[in-house]
């Protein structure tokens, strides 16, 4: 569609949503009027009465259905919607648990929730976003799961963290991923409100030291997800960080874990020696636990990287060199996102040898903008090597080392009305070669390339 074609789309959608809320008021009237008839008792038919209830109860749940569909599954793949959805579930109980169940804590959780969506529809950027989520998650199911509540104060910061955090990231991700990503997101918030208030309710005759089996099957079912959902987190980070890393001869320390885990130990083993031989039974494995668990959300902080004493340099071969590719490649193309072309050069020059900076700067730039319109915004998303073969014969260390490669760049693409991500599959010899200790981009030899259209961030 052209610019005007796509407008146009967009003023008629705009219309139907304003005639589809006449309609919503119109409907709220009539449900008005049904309801004065019934308390006048001019509506006492039984089969009108079947009938209103059967038609309210499809329409009540024909929406509720929308809503979770868009808020859970919108676009195909998003987890933070559910992880919001699971915060709400969890979060009623523990502010129950903590004295706190009144409907201010239902306003607070809309006013928090509000703050974040705003954050996350603009982009502000929020340090540490993973660690926040997933972490409120294992606390308070873990907290629910072994049936010691938080205190009140406890229990009102983790509130009032980790409502925004959550919902700047399902709102951040939403953004970058799916058309009319502002409606699905009130969608999302208004099912995790429902969630919560829900919670709320249902947990109003709740008391500390007696939480029922299911509540504590729901801690412990959101504390297994928030840990599966690390682990993945660390399966990629290992793979992509610490895997490369390693094939460039450096090696990461996680110091920062390693310290907490010595002072979980520490703290258990204190526990033990006193409840043996003392006979007390100190309250040290809150501090315990808590220690433990920042050991385990913090291995990627406080991490030191370090010369690897035992690496030599060598032509690049197997995983190794599909791991050193991605890098550099992943480097060379995430530089094309800056908006300020000295700044861009600068960041190329640190992945491109100097003779090919200007030349592939323009030939990139050129295939990532190839078959969209003038306004069309277009942001590198990932980079992946599909298959790398072994140095070519005939070169040396000092020309580079020449392999037949074949990779993948994924772009998000924004139109006027919708979002899409593009994937382009390269087919080439590409050079390495190491300038000062770093690996560079020092030919290309491009022989195919392809391009298709994927409907969400498949990186």
């Amino acid at each position: 569609l052209s610019n005007a074609e796509q407008l146009l789309a967009l003023a008629l959608f705009s219309i139907g949503a304003g005639v589809a809320v006449l309609l919503m008021v119109a409907a709220a009237v009539e449900v008005r009027a049904v309801l004065e008839l019934v308390g006048e008792g001019r509506w006492r038919e039984k089969g009108y009465r079947v009938i209103g209830y059967v038609v309210g109860g499809i329409a009540v749940g024909m929406v509720l259905a929308q809503l979770v569909g868009l808020s859970v599954a919108a676009g195909g793949g998003s987890r933070a919607s559910l992880e919001f959805s699971l915060l709400a579930a969890v979060l009623g109980p523990a502010l129950v648990l903590a004295g706190r169940k009144g409907l201010g804590m239902s306003l607070g959780f809309l006013a928090l929730a509000a703050l974040g969506v705003t954050m996350g529809l603009y982009r502000f950027p929020l340090p540490s976003a993973g660690l926040l989520t997933l972490g409120s998650l294992l606390v308070l199911g873990g907290a629910l799961s072994l049936n010691r509540p938080l205190g009140a104060r406890w229990a009102l910061a983790v509130f009032a963290v980790a409502v925004p955090a959550q919902a700047w990231s399902t709102a951040l991700t939403l953004v970058e991923n799916v058309s009319r990503s502002t409606a699905v997101t009130i969608g999302s918030v208004l099912v995790a409100l429902c969630v919560f208030y829900a919670g709320l309710t249902v947990s109003r005759t709740l008391r500390v030291g007696k939480s029922p089996i299911p509540v504590r099957l729901l801690g412990a079912a959101v504390a297994v997800l928030a840990i599966v959902w690390r682990f993945n987190e660390y399966r990629v980070w290992f793979e992509r960080v610490v895997a490369t890393e390693d094939a460039l001869g450096l090696a990461r320390l996680p110091l920062l874990s390693f310290g907490l885990l010595v002072v979980a130990v520490l703290l258990w083993v204190r526990w033990r020696r006193e409840r043996r031989d003392l006979g007390r039974d100190q309250d040290v494995r809150g501090f315990n636990w808590l220690a433990f668990a920042g050991a385990f959300l913090l291995l990627p902080y406080g991490t030191v990287v370090v010369q690897n004493p035992f690496f030599a340099l060598h032509a690049p071969r197997g995983d190794g060199a599909r791991l050193i590719m991605s890098s550099v490649l992943s480097d060379t193309y995430q530089a094309l996102n800056i908006k300020d072309e000295d700044e861009l050069y600068d960041t190329l020059a640190e992945t491109v040898t100097g003779d090919l900076v200007s030349d592939l700067y323009l030939d990139n730039r050129r295939r990532m903008t190839a078959g969209v319109r003038a306004g069309t915004e277009v942001t590198i998303r990932g980079v992946s090597v599909l298959e790398i073969g072994e140095p070519l014969d005939g070169v040396t260390s000092e020309e580079g080392y020449s392999y037949d490669c074949r990779w993948s760049v994924i772009a998000r693409v924004q139109h006027i009305q919708h979002v899409h991500h593009r994937r382009n599959t390269y087919n080439g010899v590409l050079t390495l070669r190491s300038v000062d200790g770093r690996w560079k981009i020092a030919g290309v030899k491009l022989l195919s390339e392809d391009r298709e259209v994927v409907p969400w961030d498949p990186t």
